[in-house]
């Protein structure tokens, strides 16, 4: 296969299991997403040694593993990725005394482009593995899809359901 060849790695000690590319500062390049503990987002284009331009984390005093799957796109329309992050390894909020998860959803604002809003959506209902895998549609649907693993669905055990999110 005569495919491109690659001569310069570039390093952040922040990359975690999940990185992605896309517009999310609002400037001319792809901006580097790269989800570790905390995610960091570097404004492209990028070079070794860069620092992050804002870091993600999860809301603090909510313990458990917080990144299993990460997606980027534009789902409040204002033409900037924003970012979705998985974290079914949560343990219970005050809200979901049960835990099976959460997902953090960080929306970018052209206004204030390093400080993105976060919001946590928690399971409807107590489960397992809510936010094992995260999805976006493209727009104009503004959709976020949530998988959940081993969450009972009426009377079978563990198939799993995916819980879908319009916003507004």
């Amino acid at each position: 296969y005569p495919g491109p060849s690659f001569t310069t790695s570039v390093v952040f000690p922040t990359a975690g299991g999940q990185v992605g590319a896309a517009n999310v500062e609002g400037g001319s390049f792809l901006d580097l997403v790269a989800a570790g503990t905390p995610g960091a987002v570097y404004r492209g284009p990028v070079f070794s040694g860069e620092t992050p331009v804002f870091t993600i984390s999860p809301i603090s005093g909510v313990p458990g593993i917080w990144l299993s799957d990460m997606v980027l796109g534009d789902i409040n329309g204002d033409g900037q990725a924003d970012i979705v992050v998985g974290a079914p390894n949560n343990a219970g909020t005050a809200n979901c005394p049960g835990g099976g998860g959460s997902v953090y959803v960080f929306l970018t604002d052209p206004a204030t482009p390093d400080q993105p809003t976060r919001y946590m959506l928690e399971p409807p209902r107590i489960g397992v593995g809510y936010g094992e895998s995260v999805a976006v549609s493209p727009a104009p649907y503004r959709l976020i899809f949530v998988g959940e693993n081993h969450g009972d669905v009426g009377s079978v055990t563990g198939p799993g359901q995916v819980w879908v999110y319009k916003v507004n």
